[in-house]
């Protein structure tokens, strides 16, 4: 699954309401204009997103209600507060997405309060207003909550405390997660369970996990996640050596077989190696993946040749997403073996390594879903590389995959940028 990553300066798009194809402004002014019209609107209306500016309305809707609203997007101003947010706080909210605004522990009580059924909320950049106590009370009377995202701004409120409350809600299934795991956190979350319950379990339900890592911390959790579904982390600096790399990845074999989706993505500053075999292993134990990233620009694969990625893409035949970015010695041959096993579902492929296009022309390579191709680096035919060798590579390109939307190269060397030139040309 490719997943979503939000920061404090996430902008929603200005959305129009789906059930009466009215703008919040419009929405406003009909609240100005016609009161008794605004009030029959709103009581059907299931669907609220404030983008940009849209914040300076909320003194429009003060003193109304919304008893139909499901689902709340609000884009960061510091209007947002309390006061102005009270009107969309009703029973029937589900979905509730805040990316900044002054709100505190005295909002987390009302919401809870006022919408008890909430499965899923985003909280971003609270101002520094919430509490790691007012939080955990929060925590503690979500028994809906599905799915949380604790974006940036998060710090003052996240806590050893905090994470052992995450890891114990009922029906958490989705978490996304800024704060860093540790193995020490990891430990004092079970040991706390082993108190409290007489077992150590973590996340009973929890199926999608976005979070930032020491790589033993998603160690010591994986015999806790077995059904996890959705994996996309961020590994520290710090854990990231060759033997601790290998022994992660066999943990995610074990642990993580009903994964559909998995993004690793390894410190920019720390030199490490992976044994190919523990690829072909991982890929072959995680039969449901339909994507898989690893990504490192200091991780090396010594010896990742077309016998191992043919094993890879042979046991991943439903694969849609794929990228291997680390350095590695792949070349045109690893297309060849995509175009004959998941080739006909492929529609987004990252992979380094050297790729002698012209050595393609003839060979019937068809990747027909694919969307976006990043290669490492290209080889010319000639050492000079031509415009017209450019242009035929270029050509490859076009009808190995006819649907391309985007083609990139890593590797910035005059032929790469003439092929992408030529490209864009024939698109």
């Amino acid at each position: 699954m490719d997943s979503l990553q939000l920061t404090s300066n996430s902008k929603t798009p200005r959305v129009i309401m789906a059930e009466d194809n009215t703008s919040i402004s419009d929405l406003a002014l009909l609240a100005e204009r016609d009161p008794q019209q605004f009030q029959l609107r709103v009581e059907g209306t299931r669907s609220l997103e404030f983008a940009g500016d849209d914040s300076v309305h909320h003194v429009a809707f003060r003193g109304s209600k919304f008893p139909a609203l499901e689902r709340l997007v609000l884009d960061a101003s510091d209007q947002n507060d309390e006061d102005s947010l009270k009107p969309y706080l009703q029973p029937a909210l589900k979905e509730f997405s805040f990316f900044g605004g002054p709100i505190s522990d005295a909002f987390l009580k009302t919401l809870q309060e006022s919408s008890p059924g909430l499965e899923e909320l985003l909280i971003d950049n609270p101002r520094n207003l919430i509490s790691p106590d007012g939080f955990i009370r929060f925590l503690s009377g979500a028994n809906a909550l599905k799915r949380l995202s604790i974006m940036y701004g998060m710090d003052r409120a996240i806590t050893d405390d905090v994470f052992v409350a995450l890891s114990t809600l009922p029906n958490l299934q989705s978490l996304r997660f800024t704060y860093t795991v540790t193995p020490e956190l990891v430990s004092f979350a079970k040991s706390q369970q082993l108190k409290k319950c007489g077992e150590a379990q973590l996340f009973p339900c929890l199926n999608e996990l976005v979070c930032t890592v020491h790589l033993e911390g998603l160690c010591g959790l994986l015999p806790h996640l077995r059904q996890l579904s959705d994996l996309d982390a961020t590994i520290l600096s710090k854990d990231v050596h060759s033997s601790s790399l290998d022994t992660f990845l066999r943990d995610i074999s074990t642990y993580a077989s009903n994964l559909s989706a998995l993004k690793l993505q390894y410190s920019e500053t720390v030199h490490a190696s992976i044994d190919p075999a523990n690829l072909v292993h991982l890929a072959q134990a995680l039969t449901h993946l339909q994507h898989m990233e690893i990504s490192g620009d200091h991780i090396r694969v010594t010896g990742l040749g077309t016998d191992h990625f043919a094993k890879i893409t042979q046991a991943l035949p439903n694969l849609k997403v794929l990228r291997l970015a680390f350095q590695c010695s792949l070349s045109e041959a690893a297309l060849v073996e995509l175009s004959q096993t998941c080739g006909g579902v492929m529609t987004n492929c990252e992979l380094w390594g050297s790729y002698a296009l012209h050595n393609l022309e003839g060979t019937g390579v068809s990747l027909p879903a694919l969307q976006e191709l990043v290669l490492g680096k290209l080889v010319p035919p000639t050492p000079d590389g031509t415009n017209d060798q450019a242009v035929r590579a270029a050509r490859v390109v076009k009808e190995m995959a006819p649907n391309l939307e985007s083609f990139d190269v890593i590797s910035e060397d005059p032929f790469s940028t003439l092929v992408q030139t030529a490209w864009k040309g024939l698109a």
